[in-house]
């Protein structure tokens, strides 16, 4: 019985270790320090979660990187047509689990020049982006679509 009582103990010593663990991550989400939180962002694989930061934390690098780290696809797309931050449709756009090349195009022609360019440089569509340096009012953005058909 005393090996069981000593293995008991190890135990409830590394329970504890664990949860002060995962109490100090909880912590690290809400600190002050906002490299402390992008940091402790990373480690979460709840797209609600994700989301919850991406909108509603006070920091734009907090933000960006939370919807970096998101893989639902429909939540990205939300984000890249009706966020009113570009910095953080930007982020959806170039976030690899967005794939349908129809939200690209869409937002190719978005009024804001940053989103444009962002989706311009996922579209893969040689065509559109022929198009696209054709008939954009912008010059900066025809010559990206530009560049973009010689890759």
């Amino acid at each position: 019985m005393g090996l069981f009582k000593k293995f008991r103990k190890s135990l409830d010593k590394k329970q504890e270790k664990i949860r002060n663990h995962q109490n100090q991550e909880d912590f690290d989400l809400y600190s002050p320090d906002e490299d402390v939180r992008v940091k402790a962002i990373s480690k979460i694989k709840d797209n609600d979660a994700l989301l919850d930061f991406a909108l509603n934390d006070s920091n734009i690098e907090v933000r960006k990187k939370a919807v970096c780290l998101i893989d639902d696809e429909d939540i990205l797309k939300e984000i890249a047509f009706n966020n009113p931050n570009s910095n953080l449709r930007i982020a959806a756009l170039n976030n690899l689990n967005l794939k349908e090349e129809k939200v690209f195009i869409t937002l190719a022609r978005d009024s804001r020049k940053d989103v444009r360019i962002a989706a311009i440089n996922r579209i893969s569509d040689g065509n559109v982006l022929e198009d696209i340096a054709k008939n954009e009012s912008n010059r900066e953005v025809r010559k990206i679509a530009l560049s973009r058909i010689h890759k």
